[in-house]
């Protein structure tokens, strides 16, 4: 039994050590590793000459040696933790300021704007859709069934019964999407089409001809990678630009990876109602030169 409390307080002094050693290593550089290392070589010298037998010898070399490497691997693994830590609440903060100046500076002149992050964007979408009186339109690099749901298309229905025109505009590619995309997230974007043809086939009835038009411009656009924009506009009363792919993006993974601009101003507006208009109709010009 004596054996046993001695074997615990040699691991518990070694990782005591490795604790003490973290704690200073921000005014100590040499305390990780040496620090642990000095206790482990000591006690290898006092059980080399007081420990007479060699059963009792491996024993508690085992726990010197074995309690020290548990030890590395818990300090070599904090650090990770710590560096990562370091990178999100310090870089990443630098990163998205000077995205927020960059776009703050380039939206408007005057104060009717606002900056759009993480969350927020789903949230807007679902008013805009919900508040729209005459307009909306919608462009995203992709689409995906995540967000083209049945909810969505319940809330495009019931924009459309209000008598809004509803634009949705997406269709991103590159020489190598194919292979670069992976099957689940081609299902999906699949699926997602599938939905808005069928809405659009659905609503486009004689009474209410083009009231949904969705361009699929990886097909259509003439531009080499189809469309980029991530767009939202709701009427005359706010536009959106920004980073968010508005069709596709479902934040349940890195939910502050995006950032936007929102603005109430009728010149940024117009500039991207005027943008989308210029897609639309690249987009039919490479449909009557096709046909």
């Amino acid at each position: 039994m004596a054996v046993a409390y001695y074997q615990l307080a040699v691991i518990g002094s070694i990782l005591l050590t490795w604790l003490i050693a973290w704690r200073l290593q921000n005014r100590f550089s040499w305390a990780c590793p040496w620090l642990p290392l000095a206790v482990a070589v000591a006690w290898s010298i006092e059980t080399i000459e007081l420990v007479e037998t060699l059963k009792l010898t491996v024993v508690q070399g085992i726990s010197i040696w074995g309690s020290f490497l548990v030890g590395q691997i818990i300090w070599k693994l904090t650090n990770k933790v710590s560096k990562l830590e370091g990178h999100l609440q310090k870089g990443m903060p630098h990163i998205g300021s000077d995205v927020i100046r960059r776009l703050e500076s380039a939206a408007v002149k005057n104060d009717n704007y606002e900056v759009i992050a993480g969350h927020t964007h789903s949230r807007l979408l679902e008013n805009a859709i919900k508040d729209a009186t005459s307009d909306l339109t919608i462009g995203s690099g992709w689409v995906s069934d995540k967000v083209v749901n049945e909810k969505f298309c319940d809330a495009i229905r019931a924009a459309v019964h209000r008598g809004v025109k509803v634009r949705l505009i997406f269709g991103h590619r590159s020489p190598s999407s194919s292979s670069s995309s992976s099957s689940s997230f081609s299902e999906s974007q699949q699926r997602g089409k599938d939905r808005l043809a069928a809405l659009e086939k659905e609503l486009n009835t004689s009474e209410t001809a083009d009231a949904i038009m969705v361009y699929d411009l990886s097909r259509t656009s003439d531009y080499h990678f189809g469309t980029h924009v991530k767009i939202l506009i709701c009427d005359q009363k706010y536009g959106v630009c920004g980073s968010h792919n508005w069709l596709s993006k479902t934040f349940r993974i890195n939910p502050n990876a995006e950032i936007s601009v929102k603005s109430t101003s009728t010149h940024f507006i117009e500039a991207l109602d005027q943008e989308v208009s210029n897609l639309i109709r690249n987009a039919k010009r490479n449909i009557e030169e096709q046909l």
